[in-house]
């Protein structure tokens, strides 16, 4: 499946992001300007929304898109779709460990855990 640009927002906070490389890298500067812009901004929002910090991420992320092609394909309902991606995560967060992915999660908020 192909995705879109991604960048590592943690940066997004440590430093601005310059596009150069990215123009050098062959994207349109005006395109990538604003992109970085709106991913700083985005990030920096105090409701921002961060990707999660856990172990796992990726598998969460690949389930969800497969069980999508297929729910926009017509070949699954959204209510099945949405019923495999849920066990789906529920075993991958059981093979990793609950509790574990719960303290992570927690813990890439800066909460306690």
């Amino acid at each position: 499946m192909v995705r879109g640009l991604s960048v590592g927002l943690p940066a997004l906070s440590e430093q601005p992001l310059q596009h150069p490389e990215w123009v050098a890298a062959g994207y349109d500067e005006p395109f990538i300007t604003s992109y970085l812009k709106s991913e700083g901004d985005s990030y920096n929002h105090p409701n921002a929304a961060i990707e999660p910090r856990i172990p796992g991420i990726f598998q969460y992320y690949s389930i969800a898109e497969d069980e999508l092609t297929k729910i926009y394909a017509g070949s699954v309902s959204a209510q099945a779709g949405a019923d495999n991606i849920a066990a789906a995560w529920e075993k991958i967060t059981d093979q990793i460990g609950r509790d574990k992915q719960i303290a992570l999660y927690k813990a890439s908020l800066g909460l306690s855990a």
